[in-house]
């Protein structure tokens, strides 16, 4: 009887715990799961900065269109014009430069997190006919936006 006790308490001892490998396998596990989901985060956030400004020039270029056909031009200068506030909402106007000189309507865009963001904006906006041409501004993460179809007597 005593040697049957034995070999159940060495089954029942070999049967507790991990083993090293088990652990290491399920740290190792855990970490490609969590670097995966570290990249798929920045994607998706990236993707989000990028739609949002997008959506935000979209709307600045339609409180100005609006703006333009009530007043059959944009007023020229550097800052927003007192007159483009019932156009386009303060918040944009406050994130977004505006600059309407020598005929040629620009927006700038916010600082992006890096370069890469900016040219992945810059070229979204150019696809989508947002911008006619666009640019980094030199030194920075902004991306200006430039719409020739509010050039002329009838743009800036």
């Amino acid at each position: 009887m005593m040697t049957g006790d034995r070999s159940k308490a060495t089954k029942k001892k070999k049967e507790e715990g991990f083993t090293l490998i088990e652990l290491i396998l399920v740290i190792a596990v855990g970490a490609m799961i969590m670097l995966a989901a570290m990249v798929l985060y920045n994607k998706s956030r990236d993707t989000a900065v990028t739609d949002t400004n997008v959506k935000n020039i979209h709307t600045i270029m339609a409180g100005l269109s609006e703006l333009r056909l009530y007043k059959g031009r944009l007023t020229a200068g550097v800052t927003w014009p007192a007159d483009t506030s019932a156009y386009v909402e303060s918040s944009l106007s406050s994130q977004y430069a505006y600059s309407c000189a020598s005929g040629a309507l620009k927006i700038t865009t916010p600082a992006s997190d890096d370069a890469a963001q900016a040219a992945r904006l810059l070229t979204k906006m150019s696809d989508q006919g947002l911008c006619d041409t666009g640019s980094a501004v030199v030194g920075t993460t902004k991306v200006e936006c430039i719409i020739k179809s509010f050039n002329g007597s009838a743009g800036c």
